[in-house]
């Protein structure tokens, strides 16, 4: 799904997610109708190993995923509340060979994010899309690279000219820098 930027609207503000069971990264990009500039203004990955005794007691009673889960969530929720996008891009789950994560995967994105977001206002609109059309449309070189190669987004990012940086590329980690990448895909098809 794609929607194209309202007329009344000059801050043009999109959320992109890369999920993970324990991690999840989280970007904040943001177009300028006026002046027709992308700025990443943060990006940062939520780690579930980070969860207060709040969480801790949940675990205790519902078990670990469903703590881990809960706190990401809450941590989107707040997020939202604070940036107050206009779209939501999240990543999909690549399932490859790996059933198991796929399916802990999907389970996080449908129940962790699309809630927070409904939670913070259920008009907003999410997509989620595949990794490699993502990397495809940022422009990551996929030849001769594998499909693992975690520094191929860095590096099409690095080279993007069309970018204004808040945030330090080199010391983002993997998921962060995904989570600018699934954001920058939901724009370049917008603008």
């Amino acid at each position: 799904m794609t929607l194209f930027i309202n007329e009344g609207i000059s801050d043009y503000k999109v959320v992109g997610l890369d999920p993970g069971g324990d991690t999840f990264g989280v970007s904040l990009l943001s177009f300028d109708e006026q002046t027709k500039l992308i700025t990443v203004q943060t990006a940062f990955t939520v780690k579930a190993i980070h969860r207060k005794d709040h969480y801790r007691r949940l675990e205790f009673i519902h078990g670990e995923p469903v703590a881990k889960r809960l706190y990401i969530r809450d941590r989107l929720y707040c997020f939202f509340n604070e940036a107050m996008p206009n779209y939501v891009q999240c990543e999909g789950p690549y399932m490859g060979s790996f059933i198991k994560t796929f399916a802990s995967l999907t389970s996080c994105v449908e129940s962790v994010a699309r809630e927070a977001l409904i939670q913070y206002n259920s008009e907003i609109p999410m997509d989620i899309q595949e990794p490699m059309r993502i990397k495809k449309r940022i422009g990551v070189n996929l030849k001769g690279q594998g499909k693992g190669d975690k520094e191929g987004v860095r590096k099409a990012l690095a080279k993007r000219d069309d970018l204004i940086w808040k945030v330090d590329l080199n010391i983002l980690d993997e998921h962060s820098v995904d989570a600018v990448a699934v954001a920058l895909y939901h724009l370049l098809d917008v603008i």
